[in-house]
């Protein structure tokens, strides 16, 4: 009996301990998707290697890889660096768990903001396709249709190449407006039991 208060002792400091706690978290949803989201995409374009070249002209592939590249390497930095910050934002706090919800929300608009501001280079060479009359709309109609927003660009790739940056902009600042709120109140919190 002695052995099995052993273990829920150890369990319940385990639930206390902001930063063991949130370790796990750190793992599932900073450091695995940082190395996996580039490494799907290669994978993607790779398995699709044929095709791109078979459908599409070379330098449309071409920018796809280098989009790959840079979203990739975007998506690893945002998260691998903040997976780092998350820990030291929390430690020790009374609350954590809801700073630990605010910090991952912040990530994931830095990481809608990156994509908008990093498709604009498939949108370039979308736009190649139209003017060299190829089936550009098509494309992106493939990549974008089921974007709202982009919909309503009335398939006009150029148009994106503006509107993807500010829509990730804005969606920067909703995101992060939500996340210092949950800070704020954690704080707000914190202080009133000291």
């Amino acid at each position: 009996m002695k052995k099995i208060n052993d273990i829920i002792k150890k369990y319940l400091n385990w639930c206390n301990n902001s930063k063991k706690f949130i370790k796990i978290f750190q793992i599932i949803f900073y450091y695995v998707p940082a190395i996996l989201t580039p490494l799907l995409l290669l994978a993607t374009y790779i398995r699709d290697f044929e095709n791109l070249f078979y459908y599409h002209p070379i330098f449309y592939s071409v920018l796809m890889l280098i989009w790959i590249i840079v979203f990739g390497y975007f998506n690893f930095k945002i998260l691998w660096t903040r997976a780092k910050d998350l820990s030291q934002e929390v430690d020790n706090k009374k609350y954590f768990v809801i700073p630990t919800l605010g910090h991952y929300i912040k990530t994931s608009g830095e990481l809608i903001a990156a994509l908008c501001l990093t498709l604009p280079i498939l949108l370039i060479g979308i736009q190649f396709l139209v003017i060299f009359g190829y089936n550009g709309y098509d494309t992106y109609d493939d990549l974008f249709g089921n974007i709202p927003i982009m919909q309503s660009l009335s398939g006009i790739p150029i148009a994106g190449i503006v509107i993807l940056p500010l829509f990730g902009y804005f969606a920067l600042i909703f995101v992060k407006l939500v996340s210092e709120s949950l800070t704020a109140l954690v704080d707000i919190a914190n202080n009133t039991t000291k």
